[in-house]
């Protein structure tokens, strides 16, 4: 077997100190330990890191994963991440006073290492971006995304492993969303991930991930009857799978563009593009044409809404509501489909589906202008851009009476 040791704030110092001593020495190979540990460790031929919950910055994570790899070889740095894991870096801040140019920065941290996490664009070239500004750098070819290895298996499963280089070290970075292991979290049908869409969709206000999804198993929690959860037409129907699953399909429809997040301190779920009812304005990001102002829902707030109240589609007659997109998405989403197909990938791995409404949203003309989508990397351009701009212009809506 291989021997394992731990170290934490828990135990004593001697403890620490004996723990510390045997990894060094080798006679321990692996060891499981908070951050603080990894501070004081400088060896030269660290192989794997492995970060179980998400830092609050890239400058964390990039100081504690660039310890691997210290000699010049290869290594792996693999990190879950989870949106638990921002919730938990907003408490830990709480604990302490703080002023609001502090708790801006902070939060401008923790969207900065949740894009790394999310996105689907050279690790490298992220962070060589993040710390220099240059934005031409070229892809490394060895990250999970150059190498189109993300092992996330769509919206019903949160589980993914994003590889990236780290500097001239020769280490090689990972990100992946925690939820459970990959094996472990069974992933839903389309039909239970619309469920999940017309669930929300139906509610006037925002709603907390944890009781949507106990809500969706026919759970009874009075958290659910104050937020109207009981009486959906979707509550129950997803009672066949475990709360994990649910919470993780969740996550994934909110990685897809398909749900978004509300909210900082106590983050919801809601509909992209759909107005609250009765509060100030428009949830999360507007659309081109909305109104930018909206209001934060607690924890839990939800209400039901009827059919006739619902919004987000478009002013033209007979479009369909702008968060499924137009005839540009659907065609972009059918080209996806067969890419995927010929090249053996999961649909994800041509375009993710937020980067499809974007497109359609924004209508480019050029690779230029396709460059300037988030999502979309020199890589996928090269390789896609003419059939992108092609079904784009087929199908394009500009200009119309």
């Amino acid at each position: 077997g291989v021997r394992v040791g731990h170290y934490h704030a828990g135990r004593t110092k001697l403890a620490r100190e004996r723990a510390q001593q045997a990894f060094e020495a080798g006679r321990t190979r692996v060891l499981v330990a908070t951050n603080a540990f990894g501070m004081g460790i400088d060896l030269p031929d660290i192989r794997l890191i492995v970060h179980f919950q998400t830092p609050g910055s890239i400058e964390a994570y990039y100081q504690e994963a660039g310890r691997a790899g210290r000699d010049g070889e290869p290594a792996r740095c693999l990190l879950f991440f989870g949106l638990a894991d921002l919730a938990t870096q907003r408490r830990l801040s709480e604990r302490s006073s703080s002023s609001a140019a502090q708790d801006e920065r902070r939060e401008a941290a923790l969207a900065g290492i949740e894009r790394y996490a999310r996105d689907e664009r050279c690790r490298h070239a992220m962070l060589v971006r993040h710390f220099t500004g240059r934005e031409e750098e070229p892809e490394c070819g060895r990250c999970d995304v150059c190498r189109n290895e993300l092992a996330e298996g769509g919206p019903g499963r949160p589980a993914r492993s994003m590889d990236a280089c780290a500097g001239d070290a020769g280490s090689t970075l990972a990100s992946g969303r925690r939820g459970g292991m990959a094996s472990e979290i069974e992933t839903l049908p389309e039909t239970a991930l619309e469920s999940i869409v017309s669930a929300v969709d139906r509610l006037s206000r925002p709603v907390g991930r944890r009781n949507l999804a106990q809500a969706l198993r026919g759970g009874k929690a009075k958290t659910l009857s104050r937020g109207g959860l009981l009486t959906l037409p979707e509550y129950g129907t997803l009672s066949a799978w475990r709360e994990d699953d649910v919470l993780a399909a969740i996550d994934g429809l909110l990685a897809a563009g398909r749900l978004q997040r509300t909210g900082r301190k106590y983050p919801t779920v809601w509909i992209p593009g759909k107005p609250v009812r009765g509060g100030a304005g428009r949830a999360g990001a507007t659309r081109r044409g909305a109104n930018s102002s909206g209001t934060d829902a607690q924890p839990g707030g939800a209400g039901v809404a009827t059919g006739s109240a619902r919004s987000g589609a478009s002013g033209r007659s007979g479009r369909r509501p702008a968060r499924y997109g137009g005839d540009i998405a659907r065609a972009l989403d059918n080209y996806r489909k067969r890419k995927a197909r010929a090249l053996g990938w999961k649909t994800y791995m041509v375009f993710q589906r937020k980067v499809i409404l974007a497109i359609d949203r924004e209508e480019p003309d050029s690779l230029e202008a396709l460059a300037r989508i988030p999502g979309l990397g020199p890589a996928k351009i090269e390789r896609f851009g003419e059939d992108v701009l092609s079904v784009v212009r087929q199908h394009r809506r500009k200009g119309e009476g």
